[in-house]
């Protein structure tokens, strides 16, 4: 349930409307005596649509950029409609999940409108590469789980040393490896400017090549840590990331010793994994986020 959530997330694209919010109440000037308080009324102000809305508005719904905004639209409608059924579901107490027929169907217009989405993104991003719009549109494409060949040749031939180019390659590494997308990174690698973006990027096809070529990632994964360790990450940097990935290949795969761990029990007492060896041990790791 997850991959059809996330997207029906990554999908609510809202082109925002005029909204009201209520200014904090004024005092009133001091009443006569004798007199009350008079009752405060919360004053109103208009919060007003920004620049971009304001243009989305005004694009013609005929150019290939209004048919991409339309079908956004349209997912927007779609998402809210599958929130919505949900909702309704699980006040009747019933199942949440894609075995739900009710859930199911609005999933499949939701991914229905997404994907008419993409398609019209991809064929605005061909018609006007260089559109102020292009990026940030094949971006979106690619956010929602959409990547195919096409997707990364545009990436490729336009957008290879764009700068906000970074802020995809997480999302790619959650993929499955095809020789487009290896393809793309390994351009990225060589052509990018900033070395910051090589690295991620680097980072991105290490990740992938572990489901298909474990002696490459982990070669590339020591290169990362080697020449751009110090490259931030959300984990702080990638040599704390590219350094994670070695210990868990070479030290926490089937079949291995599990490293040793310390640590105290509910009693406050300290133990040693390693105090338990010939026997079964259920190991919980758990957390607070």
């Amino acid at each position: 349930m997850k991959n059809w959530l996330w997207k029906g997330a990554a999908a609510t694209l809202l082109l925002a409307g005029p909204a009201v919010a209520d200014d904090p109440p004024k005092k009133a000037d001091p009443p006569g005596q004798g007199q009350k308080d008079p009752p405060r009324v919360p004053a109103k102000r208009l919060v007003t649509k920004d620049d971009a809305q304001k243009e989305e508005e005004n694009v013609d719904p005929s150019t290939p950029y209004g048919k991409y905004l339309t079908a956004k639209k349209a997912v927007s409608e779609k998402s809210r409609a599958f929130s919505k059924v949900i909702a309704d579901e699980r006040t009747k107490g019933a199942e949440i999940s894609l075995k739900n027929e009710a859930i199911a169907a609005a999933n499949k217009e939701m991914q229905k409108a997404q994907d008419a989405a993409n398609a019209a993104g991809v064929a605005f991003v061909k018609s006007d590469p260089k559109a102020k719009q292009a990026f940030t549109t094949i971006r979106d494409v690619v956010m929602s789980g959409a990547a195919t060949p096409d997707v990364f040749a545009l990436l490729e031939e336009h957008f290879i040393t764009n700068d906000k180019l970074p802020d995809l390659f997480r999302r790619l590494s959650y993929g499955r490896p095809t020789p487009e997308l290896e393809k793309f990174l390994r351009a990225v690698i060589e052509k990018h400017p900033n070395r910051d973006a090589q690295g991620q990027a680097s980072l991105a096809l290490a990740t992938l090549l572990l489901q298909s070529d474990k002696k490459a990632a982990e070669q590339l994964l020591e290169k990362i840590a080697a020449e751009y360790g110090d490259v931030k990450s959300y984990k702080g940097s990638l040599a704390v990331e590219a350094q994670g990935q070695l210990f868990e290949m070479r030290h926490l795969q089937v079949g291995m010793v599990v490293p040793d761990i310390e640590g105290e029990d509910l009693e406050g007492k300290q133990f040693k994994l390693s105090d338990y060896r010939g026997k079964v041990v259920m190991l919980d790791f758990w957390g607070h986020w």
